[in-house]
This record gives C-alpha cells, sequence and structure tokens, in this order.
C-alpha cells in the first residue's frame, strides 16, 4: 500500500503505485494507521485461511483411514484358510491379500497396508478366520 497526497491536506492509501485509491485522510498520520491496521488484519486473515487448510486436511486424512484406526488395537488373529491367493492378479486387493500372514493380528494387517473392509469381505467368504 502507497499514501499519495492528492492536494493539501488530503490524502489517499493506494493499492500500489497508480493503484485504486482504498481510503481518503486529512493528514500523513491517520494514513500510516489505516496501513498499520490493514496488515495486522491481512496477517490475522493469512493466519486463519492457514488454520482453515490445516483443519481441512485434517479432515481429509481422517476420513481416508479405516474404522479400526483410532480404536482399540484389534488383537483379534488372522488365520488364513486358503491356499494360494483367490482374488483376481489385476486388483488392489489381490496385493493386499497377499499381506495376510497366519497368526498376525488385524491391526498389524491394516497398518501394512491392509484395510477392515478386507478383513470383514475375506472373513465373510471364509477366506480367513479371525480368532
Amino acid at each position: 500500500m502507497v499514501i499519495k497526497q492528492v492536494s493539501k491536506g488530503k490524502y489517499h492509501v493506494c493499492s500500489g503505485e497508480g493503484g485504486i485509491p482504498l481510503a481518503s485522510f486529512t493528514c500523513n498520520e491517520e494514513a500510516e494507521k489505516f496501513i498499520i491496521e490493514q496488515k495486522a488484519r491481512q496477517s490475522k486473515d493469512v493466519e486463519n485461511e492457514r488454520q482453515r487448510l490445516i483443519d481441512i486436511a485434517d479432515r481429509i486424512k481422517n476420513k481416508h483411514r479405516s474404522r479400526i484406526s483410532g480404536k482399540a488395537e484389534d488383537r483379534r488373529r488372522i488365520k488364513v484358510l486358503v491356499k494360494g491367493n483367490p482374488k483376481r492378479p489385476t486388483s488392489k486387493s489381490y496385493k493386499r491379500f497377499m499381506l495376510y500372514e497366519d497368526g498376525m493380528t488385524v491391526s498389524k494387517f491394516i497398518k501394512s497396508g491392509g484395510t477392515s473392509s478386507d478383513v470383514l469381505f475375506d472373513s465373510k467368504r471364509q477366506y480367513i478366520s479371525l480368532t
């Protein structure tokens, strides 16, 4: 922001050199005070926007967590009941099924890249059992 003296006893605060006048004042001190207040307001606005974006990122991160995370650790043990991998080799679930190990906990499976939906689906199909 720039202070321009338009006439004797009249000052404009402009957005920049040759910019549009934002406000008019009768003395230079008032114009300077206005600029300081505007910069303080912009600083608060920037901080508020920064915090808003952090909150949005946190909500997105929490939305995409599995249902198990954030809850008490799931200590149920997994036992693989099928030989080989029953999933289509081109699917993402095929790779996740390869993560199963006999005796591993559900929490460990999820931490290694599996999802709670995988556990639910595979146990309903009797590809795995939970004890």
